[in-house]
C-alpha cells in the first residue's frame, strides 16, 4: 500500500520549468550547489523561507513611515529565489531521504512567502485599497492552486505556465519592491492599479487555455475507448 514508509511512487519531487530563465536558474543551481556547506541540509534552506515571510511583513510595516525599509523585503525576496532553488537539489544530492516532506513544507512556504510579501506591501498603501489587495491574494492563490490541480491530473508538478515560472516572478517582484522602495507608496499605489487587473485577466487566459487542452486530451481518450 502507498503509505507513510514509501516515497518511491511519488512523482511530485521533480518540477517541470521550461520558463524564459529555466536554463539561466539551472546553471545557477550547477555553480552555487558545491558552494554550499555540508552543514548546511536542505531542512535548513526550506525552513530559511518561513523567517523570510516573517521579515518580508515587518519589512513592509516599518515601510509604512519610510519605504527605505523595503530593501529588506528586496533582500528577503533574493535570498528566497536562492534557497527555493537550492534545497531541493541539496537533498537529492545527499539523499536526504525528506521527499514527501519537502514537497509539503518547501510548497507551503512559498506560497505563504507570496502572501507576506503582498501583506507587507500592504501597509503601505491607503485603507482604501485593501479590497485591491484581497482581490490579488485570491488572484495569486488561484495560481498556486492551478499548479497543483495540474499536477494531480497530470501526474507531474509543472511550475512555468507561458514561459513564466517562479524564478521570473521572483526577478521582477524584487525589480518593483526596490523600486517602491526608492520611489515611495504613490509608486507602489499605481503599480497595483495596474497588477491586479493584469493578474486577473492572466489567470482567465490560463483557465481557459488549460480547460480546452483538457477537454480536447479527453475527448481523445474518449475515442480511443469506443
Amino acid at each position: 500500500m502507498k503509505g507513510s514508509g514509501d516515497s518511491s511512487w511519488f512523482d511530485g519531487t521533480k518540477a517541470v520549468n521550461d520558463s524564459f530563465l529555466s536554463k539561466f536558474n539551472r546553471q545557477f543551481i550547477e555553480m552555487a550547489l558545491p558552494l554550499v556547506p555540508k552543514w548546511l541540509q536542505t531542512y535548513h534552506l526550506t525552513a530559511v523561507t518561513y523567517v523570510l515571510a516573517a521579515l518580508s511583513v515587518l519589512s513592509g510595516y516599518l515601510a509604512r513611515t519610510n519605504s527605505q525599509w523595503l530593501w529588506i523585503m528586496t533582500f528577503s525576496i533574493f535570498c528566497h529565489y536562492v534557497t527555493d532553488a537550492l534545497d531541493g537539489e541539496v537533498g537529492r544530492k545527499r539523499k536526504t531521504g525528506l521527499v514527501r516532506w519537502g514537497f509539503y513544507v518547501d510548497h507551503f512556504g512559498d506560497f505563504l512567502f507570496s502572501l507576506c510579501i503582498l501583506i507587507g506591501l500592504s501597509y503601505s498603501t491607503p485603507p482604501s485599497l485593501s479590497r485591491l489587495w484581497l482581490v490579488m491574494m485570491g488572484a495569486w492563490s488561484a495560481f498556486f492552486l492551478n499548479a497543483f490541480m495540474l499536477w494531480i491530473l497530470n501526474k507531474r508538478y509543472t511550475i512555468s505556465f507561458f514561459k513564466v515560472s517562479g524564478i521570473e516572478v521572483h526577478f521582477v517582484l524584487g525589480l518593483l519592491v526596490a523600486c517602491f522602495a526608492v520611489l515611495g507608496p504613490k509608486a507602489l499605489t499605481f503599480a497595483l492599479r495596474l497588477v491586479v487587473p493584469a493578474s486577473i485577466l492572466g489567470l482567465v487566459i490560463l483557465f481557459f487555455s488549460i480547460q480546452k487542452r483538457l477537454w480536447r486530451e479527453d475527448m481523445i481518450r474518449k475515442k480511443k475507448k469506443k
